[in-house]
């Protein structure tokens, strides 16, 4: 998948997949399994602000180049809550900023896809509100 965060074609990259073979077990790949610089990092590189968000492969942060004043909120696949920089996850959003509604099999809370995509669609437009938001206020 590093060919949609750096230009790079699949069979140029350590990482095809958003898995990887190690000692000959399966493991999720993360953002240190890719060795291209991502688009937000070029754009870094240039002194440019940017934000990301709930892309898979942009945790963890360390070994990112980073703009301070850029965002980073990943994808489903981090293992954890968080964003970049750590304020927004502890302090200025609620936690369903960081969540990620991947229920959609439990009949229980959404008992038809339409209600499941009720949800999300509401879920979404609270997400990029607080998005604006965050924007807003780094200006």
């Amino acid at each position: 998948m590093d060919e949609y965060f750096n230009g790079v074609t699949p069979p140029n990259t350590a990482s095809m997949d958003l898995q990887k073979m190690e000692s000959f077990r399966t493991k999720f790949a993360s953002a240190a399994d890719v060795k291209y610089p991502r688009i937000w990092e070029m754009l870094a590189m240039n002194k440019l602000v940017s934000m990301v968000v709930n892309l898979s492969l942009s945790y963890p942060f360390d070994g990112m180049l980073l703009h301070p004043d850029s965002i980073v909120i990943p994808g489903w696949d981090a293992p954890v809550k968080t964003a970049y920089p750590n304020f927004i996850a502890r302090n200025e959003n609620p936690s369903w900023l960081l969540e990620h509604p991947h229920e959609w099999w439990n009949l229980r809370k959404y008992p038809s896809t339409r209600k499941y995509l009720e949800v999300l669609d509401k879920l979404l437009r609270k997400k990029l509100t607080a998005l604006k938001d965050l924007l807003h206020r780094r200006d």
